[in-house]
């Protein structure tokens, strides 16, 4: 007598996981944008802070910013962000600036300033934007109110 499975059998087996596969690659997809979306934004911070130490250490500030961190030249290196001068932009989604790090310069001061693109629904841009915390920016990086 042969031991072997049925087409019937083999059929549910099938369609079992198809509705597997339909519900775990979906999570699975939101999960590897979630781990993207919490990188940037730590690169982000990290960068902002970089940035602010480097002005407090040396005493000015560079117009190419990812010489000042090391976070935003890793940024730069792998296509996350477009650097000009004195400006970083992350492109995010489908937001070209969905966030923008500026060293913003005048006669008396300079300040970092970190800040959020119009979204426009893109979600991948609303969740990097709900992660990135601006409270303390603009920042003063040199003026009349920092002391060394």
């Amino acid at each position: 007598m042969k031991s072997a499975f049925s087409m019937i059998e083999l059929i549910f087996v099938i369609v079992a996981l198809g509705i597997l596969s339909s519900v775990l690659i979906p999570r699975f997809i939101a999960t590897r944008d979630d781990a993207i979306t919490v990188k940037i934004a730590t690169s982000i911070m990290s960068g902002a802070g970089e940035i602010a130490s480097y002005a407090v250490a040396q005493g000015v500030t560079d117009t190419n910013l990812a010489l000042m961190s090391e976070n935003i030249n890793s940024l730069v290196n792998t296509e996350n962000a477009i650097l000009s001068s004195g400006t970083v932009e992350i492109p995010f989604g489908n937001i070209n600036d969905c966030v923008t790090i500026a060293v913003l310069s005048n006669a008396t001061d300079e300040n970092l300033s970190i800040t959020l693109g119009n979204s426009s629904g893109d979600s991948l841009c609303s969740s990097l934007h709900n992660i990135i915390d601006t409270k303390q920016y603009p920042m003063q990086l040199r003026g009349s109110l920092v002391s060394h």
